[in-house]
């Protein structure tokens, strides 16, 4: 039966790429193996810096996404392991201090994560629904 089970998964995730791309690759770039997360990070750093282009904002677009791919490892950790976030690291990348955070790139860092705050649950959720409905009609009957 665990092949089954598996297939099943595998179908409702097929379901999912299908219905919402940018979901589906949040799924696989937060619980899929490091060797096979490239393309999907790559899909959520051009849907992070798409929006951060509609922004107009003044940054360089380098240091830009830069911080956008750490916020979507560091979300992913924070989904996945339940792992604070240290924005120490994030000033670390960006090569500034905690007043020029404060002053210039908190804004930006508060709404990369808003964008990404919705995907686990639009990824997780028909995967989540799909056991829920396993457990009550094979199991229930055991």
């Amino acid at each position: 039966m665990d092949a089954c089970e598996k297939g099943m998964v595998q179908s409702v995730i097929a379901q999912v790429r299908r219905a919402d791309p940018l979901a589906y690759c949040w799924g696989m770039a937060a619980y899929a193996p490091p060797t096979s997360r490239f393309r999907e990070r790559a899909a959520l750093l051009h849907y992070l810096m798409t929006e951060f282009d509609q922004w107009e904002e003044p940054h360089d677009r380098t240091r830009v996404s830069k911080l956008a791919l750490f916020c979507i490892t560091a979300c992913a950790l924070r989904d996945v392991n339940s792992r604070p976030i240290n924005l120490n690291h994030a000033r670390d990348i960006l090569g500034c201090n905690k007043t020029e955070w404060n002053r210039e790139w908190v804004r930006i860092w508060k709404r990369f994560q808003r964008r990404l705050d919705s995907l686990p649950s639009r990824a997780l959720g028909p995967v989540a629904k799909l056991v829920e409905d396993y457990l009550e009609r094979f199991l229930s009957g055991c």
